[in-house]
């Protein structure tokens, strides 16, 4: 199939994880990064990343980080959490990152002409022969696979500072987890070569997956637009003839459905950033479309337990206070002897469990899974 597109130059390594799953992504664009969320995660992600920094300068977490949630109107809560995993980890393994630096700048030629560019959380230099860098993440773990992004840093780190090898890191903030890949020089150079290949001789078929909702060809892209009219289509034959559609297909409908609810999520965060940065939309008869805000109050219960205690017995306060686990477990690390910390967590929670105290709620989530074999 001839295809008459023109491929970018240059590819920034935040856009690896869709370009190597799709290599269409690549053609009739000029350069182009990852799309973000509008919205909370992505506040939340550049006050994560500013906090981050100064936990590797500092070896320690800012007292207040109200001024972060001010200067990038985000969560709290969600900052807190994410942060405080940032701490514990960088306190236990901060040993195999000597000499960190953070914020650091790449390019470097691929095969074929082209230029990969990126910039590094974390990088350090491991006995003077293997890169490592690491990459914060503040949301949660998606289903969009980062392996080609932190490939893309081992590879730029490699080719610039003359190392044999990485070990690649990303730490999921919000999930308090960590995944770690090993490479070769020769098998980044060889993985290098193939995606510049697969870009390069690209033909013409688009790969439809979870890395869909990232890439800005999202609303224009023609296979998800054929993936919407035939999933709409099916939609519609269920509703005027319910009943009717065996089991087999709805299970075949599934990953299609996905697609479009992610189209329309897309949808809806585009659409609010746009009216948030440039005002209400008129639509017809009249009316605009626009932001209205809605004041959430909440609490403080340090600063109103004397009082609700006036009001209320503690058998009465109980039921409205929710005890979140994870700032539980931290305010009893925080009280812990160094090297102490991870044994008073166990400890805690199995007094708790043995009290009665701890609940397990069973959610039941539709995925795509592989079938058992008999």
């Amino acid at each position: 199939m001839n295809v008459q597109t023109q491929t970018i130059e240059t590819i920034r390594a935040s856009f690896l994880p869709i370009a190597a799953k799709c290599p269409g992504s690549m053609h009739d664009f000029g350069e182009v990064s990852i799309r973000q969320d509008a919205g909370v995660v992505t506040a939340g992600g550049s006050a994560a990343h500013e906090v981050c920094r100064e936990i590797v300068r500092t070896a320690d977490r800012p007292e207040d980080l109200s001024p972060y949630v001010e200067k990038h109107g985000c969560d709290p809560d969600h900052l807190g959490r994410a942060t405080w995993y940032a701490l514990e980890f960088w306190r236990e393994h901060r040993g195999a990152f000597p000499d960190p630096q953070t914020e650091l700048a790449l390019e470097a030629d691929l095969p074929g002409g082209m230029r990969l560019t990126g910039h590094v959380d974390l990088h350090s230099i491991y006995a003077d022969i293997e890169s490592r860098p690491l990459d914060w993440k503040a949301g949660y773990r998606t289903d969009v696979d980062c392996e080609a992004q932190l490939r893309g840093y081992s590879f730029l780190s490699c080719q610039h500072f003359g190392t044999e090898k990485a070990s690649a890191t990303v730490v999921w903030l919000a999930d308090q987890t960590y995944q770690t890949w090993e490479w070769t020089w020769d098998e980044l150079r060889e993985w290098a070569a193939d995606l510049v290949k697969r870009i390069q001789e690209w033909d013409g078929k688009y790969t439809v997956g979870d890395h869909c909702r990232y890439c800005p060809r999202f609303f224009g892209c023609p296979a998800q637009k054929m993936i919407v009219q035939t999933t709409v289509e099916d939609l519609a034959m269920m509703d005027s003839r319910p009943g009717e559609i065996q089991p087999g297909r709805l299970a075949e409908l599934y990953p299609a459905v996905q697609s479009v609810e992610r189209l329309c999520e897309a949808f809806r965060d585009t659409l609010r950033a746009t009216v948030a940065a440039n005002g209400p939309i008129p639509v017809p008869d009249g009316k605009q479309l626009a932001l209205i805000p809605s004041n959430r109050e909440s609490i403080d219960a340090q600063i109103g337990w004397p009082v609700l205690a006036q009001h209320l017995s503690q058998n009465e306060l109980a039921p409205c206070v929710k005890i979140r686990k994870t700032e539980l477990l931290k305010a009893v690390a925080d009280k812990a002897p160094r090297g102490q910390k991870g044994k008073v967590k166990t400890a805690l929670m199995d007094e708790l469990h043995d009290a009665g105290a701890v609940s397990t709620k069973v959610t039941n989530s539709l995925r795509v899974v592989r079938r058992e074999t008999q």
